[in-house]
């Protein structure tokens, strides 16, 4: 079996530069479809080769270093990781989880396939409501989740058991920056640089430069299509 890290991987992988949205019922020529086929291309590469894809030596995965148990669990692909292995062959920290199984939706499924958004995980015990619940079996509008400990503040908490206005946001985290986090320990202004490489999508990019949702969908349709090329026998010879 070979191993490559994702060095080796196409250009667009490692690069800076943003991109159009990933055009999922869009077809070809399309720059942003090209995109999608560059990737599904690498796919196919690996899998005919046995390729285990590892990443940068800088950001190696989170793994659980413990021997496999006996029995007839299967583990993820990722070598040296034993988590449980989902539908794709990889764990959930691996694989990005579920997607949803609504079109073109990229969220992460929650129960019965879905996503909160789309009817998936618990949801408000209120009459004729169907939001999703936010703790003890209601949405926020209806009493969920935790509220601000400052007596006579009913908004939701955000950190420290304090609501937004009572101190409950974060400074960001990059020195003499006085703005507030807005995720991931960063501002606005800081989010940028590590921002998801989908344009328009602020949301902090994780592996391959994609942030948890979109990873989700690309992985999802880059597995579905190589299901596809197994299934139809090719031509083309690597």
């Amino acid at each position: 079996m070979h191993q490559v890290v994702l060095a080796l991987a196409p250009q667009f992988l490692m690069s800076g530069d943003k991109y159009s949205p990933i055009p999922f019922n869009m077809p070809e020529p399309d720059g942003a479809a090209r995109l999608l086929q560059d990737m599904q291309d690498w796919m196919f590469f690996c899998s005919d080769r046995d390729v285990v894809m590892e990443p940068l030596p800088s950001s190696p995965p989170t793994t659980v270093k413990q021997e496999p148990q006996s029995g007839t669990m299967i583990y993820c692909h990722v070598t040296s990781c034993y988590k449980m292995a989902q539908a794709n062959g990889y764990c959930t920290a691996h694989g990005f989880g579920k997607v949803c199984k609504e079109p073109h939706c990229s969220n992460a499924a929650q129960s019965h396939g879905f996503c909160k958004g789309h009817g998936g995980g618990a949801r408000c015990k209120f009459e004729q409501c169907t939001k999703s619940s936010q703790g003890g079996g209601f949405c926020r509008a209806h009493g969920g989740g935790k509220r601000c400990s400052v007596e006579g503040c009913t908004k939701g908490v955000q950190r420290n058991n304090k609501c937004a206005t009572h101190g409950g946001c974060r400074r960001c985290t990059v020195p003499e920056c006085t703005k507030s986090d807005r995720g991931g320990g960063l501002c606005d202004a800081h989010r940028k640089e590590r921002q998801c490489k989908i344009y328009g999508c602020k949301r902090l990019g994780h592996d391959l430069g994609l942030c948890k949702p979109h990873g989700r969908r690309y992985l999802h349709d880059c597995v579905a299509q190589l299901d596809i090329n197994r299934e139809e026998p090719s031509d083309v010879n690597l």
